[in-house]
């Protein structure tokens, strides 16, 4: 609305009847019967009014109805306007229409020169199929934006916004959130401190203490854009989603989650946690990917600098694979696992774990086992592949096959060292019982000698390869991000 240049008269259009005399030397006109003003572009009438042209204002009585072009209604009661301030004070039963929406409340003022209006005893906003409610209201009819505050209710069919202040956009439809906001549907329950939220598009984009809930579902983080009804959102700063039922939380800087078929894409200090029988497993990398299966069971990749710690083993190699279906590790490009006080590593690396606990262990290519002893006693195997089994976590069982080499202390029954056993066979099945070798059986003919403590050639105590990392081992999850 243009600026009004202060002191144009009003005028008065038309009326049934009119009565004018003065009062104080000001001249005050009766005015009833289909009364008519009109001033600076807007029209005004009513059932009855008193003018007061020295002043260049009037009051008006029953069916008021005020109209500024084809963009503006007024409708009440009663008004009182001032030509000089253009300001207009309408009460009982008001209603404001900008042709695209219909704003009720029991009374309202309304600044002409600059095109606000405000009510502070309730009111009522309904366009299309919201219907808004809240105790103080601004409007600004020019850029068609409202301001809500204290005991903000939004009701629409598809979602429900109880906030404590908002601003909404009339013409595109945009809420924007300036304080504690809640944000229910039937699918998801948002809570934001800021934000906005494209209704058109179902879209929220929330920055401020912002958690989004999905049945068992939560998501967090410093910025979030998410669509609501199809479950698909980006984080930046902060990500977090966790899940209940499946007992597993995600962490990182950035994030892209899609809830059906889940998906997730995490970077920045990825952190894949997963609650296995009372302990936690934790997977890191640079980069963490998870996808489901059909029978929705997870499917985890890390790719560069993969970790993983668990309290009864931990491991480290270039990138990895985790399948809930059947509770399987795969670890490729220079991969060590350590068990308690054994290390593992090969060209490549499959486990499975069975209700939490590592079950077997296939090491395919240039497999290689330290056990260590103590910091100067390292058994040890090596041979071309490796198959291994644990019970109760502990490895109890060694299939070697190719190439076959081994180097351990030998123990007599009241555990006394009586030498270091070195053998070369090509196949060979090992025993151990806590973390020591028990008994080695040769399954094809052996090179084996045992040398008397002390007595073993330099070049025979460690075999060929033999590096221990366990300097490496992850002792704690907050050790995965060193």
């Amino acid at each position: 609305m243009s600026t009004l240049a202060q002191g144009k008269k009003i005028r008065i259009l038309n009326a049934d009847k009119q009565e004018g005399k003065k009062i104080n030397g000001l001249d005050v006109f009766w005015l009833t019967g289909n009364v008519k003003y009109e001033h600076e572009g807007a029209i005004m009438h009513c059932d009855s009014s008193i003018y007061y042209r020295s002043q260049n204002k009037f009051n008006a009585y029953g069916n008021v109805k005020i109209t500024q072009g084809d963009s503006l209604t007024m409708m009440g009661d009663e008004v009182t306007y001032n030509g000089i301030s253009s300001l207009l004070h309408l009460i009982g039963k008001v209603v404001l229409s900008d042709g695209k929406l219909q704003l009720y409340c029991d009374e309202i003022i309304y600044d002409r020169n600059l095109g606000t209006a405000y009510y502070n005893n309730y009111g009522t906003l309904i366009q299309e199929e919201s219907k808004l409610t809240s105790k103080l209201g601004f409007y600004n009819a020019n850029t068609k934006r409202f301001t809500f505050k204290d005991s903000v209710y939004l009701q629409h069919p598809q979602f429900t916004i109880i906030a404590d202040t908002l601003e909404y956009g009339s013409e595109n439809k945009v809420v924007y959130f300036r304080g504690p906001t809640d944000i229910l549907s039937d699918s998801a329950k948002i809570y934001t401190e800021k934000g906005t939220f494209f209704t058109n598009e179902d879209v929220v984009y929330l920055i401020k203490n912002s958690i989004i809930t999905k049945k068992a579902s939560t998501i967090k983080g410093d910025h979030i854009t998410y669509m609501i009804e199809a479950g698909k959102g980006e984080i930046v700063g902060n990500a977090y989603i966790s899940d209940t039922i499946n007992k597993y939380v995600v962490t990182g800087g950035k994030a892209i989650y899609v809830e059906k078929p889940e998906y997730m894409l995490v970077t920045e200090k990825p952190l894949y946690a997963l609650n296995i029988q009372n302990d936690t497993l934790f997977i890191t990398g640079d980069t963490l990917n998870v996808t489901t299966d059909e029978e929705a069971k997870r499917n985890i990749k890390v790719y560069n600098h993969a970790k993983f710690y668990k309290s009864d083993f931990q491991g480290k190699c270039d990138s990895l694979t985790y399948s809930e279906t059947d509770s399987t590790f795969q670890l490729y490009h220079q991969p060590v696992v350590w068990n308690e006080q054994n290390q593992l590593t090969a060209d490549f690396i499959f486990m499975t774990t069975r209700l939490g606990s590592l079950d077997s262990l296939n090491m395919i290519g240039n497999a290689f086992l330290i056990e260590m002893e103590d910091s100067t006693k390292f058994n040890q195997i090596k041979g071309r592949n490796m198959y291994g089994k644990f019970y109760e976590n502990e490895l109890r069982k060694i299939y070697v096959s190719g190439n076959g080499q081994t180097v351990y202390y030998a123990y007599d029954e009241e555990d006394k060292q009586i030498g270091i056993n070195r053998a070369d066979c090509s196949d060979l099945l090992i025993k151990i019982i806590e973390s020591r070798v028990q008994r080695v059986t040769f399954l094809k003919k052996p090179n084996a000698t045992l040398y008397p403590p002390g007595r073993i050639p330099k070049g025979e105590l460690f075999l060929k390869g033999f590096n221990p990392r366990f300097d490496e081992q992850l002792h704690s999850k907050e050790e995965l991000f060193h």
